[in-house]
């Protein structure tokens, strides 16, 4: 597992960093020919249903890189990353104001930032741009559907961390 989330990592960092700009949040890490069908709050059931979608999201982003760059040694500096559990997402809209749109009304992250699911948790990669909007976002979602991965008990969320995969 930790194999695998180094390899999307860095296919979450080659696909983000030349077309992340902090000036478009809300849409220039959700290019159309990457995106999920179906929205992974609103009309999927189940988390097997989540993992398809984001298998899928993940599959064309490696398509469009032409395969998976050299796995990640470590998260660069000043970046973080965000855990998103869409069964938990209220999609009350409050997080968007706080982050310029860098998760959307329904808690959903950037889906070109998506690394993978761990248990419940969709991860993905947020820029050190974007890391005190997203960390006030987190402060105002009631239902703690975002979080900081760094901060949650899970081994593999742990292990990343000591690695310098995650902060």
């Amino acid at each position: 597992m930790v194999a695998e989330y180094r390899r999307q990592l860095s296919a979450a960092l080659a696909w983000c960093q030349p077309r992340f700009d902090p000036d478009r949040a809300a849409d220039s890490l959700r290019s159309p020919e990457l995106g999920p069908p179906r929205n992974i709050v609103h009309e999927v059931t189940d988390m097997a249903s989540v993992a398809a979608e984001v298998a899928a999201v993940l599959a064309r982003r490696a398509e469009r890189l032409g395969g998976l760059p050299a796995p990640a040694v470590a998260l660069p500096a000043g970046d973080r990353i965000l855990a998103f559990l869409p069964r938990d997402s209220l999609f009350h809209g409050s997080s968007p104001p706080e982050c310029d749109g860098f998760i959307d009304a329904d808690e959903i992250p950037p889906w070109g930032s998506w690394i993978g699911l761990v248990g419940e948790m969709l991860l993905s990669w947020v820029p050190a741009a974007m890391v005190a909007g997203v960390d006030s976002a987190i402060r105002c979602n009631p239902e703690e559907s975002i979080r900081w991965a760094s901060e949650q008990p899970v081994p593999l969320v742990q292990e990343l961390r000591g690695l310098g995969l995650l902060r």
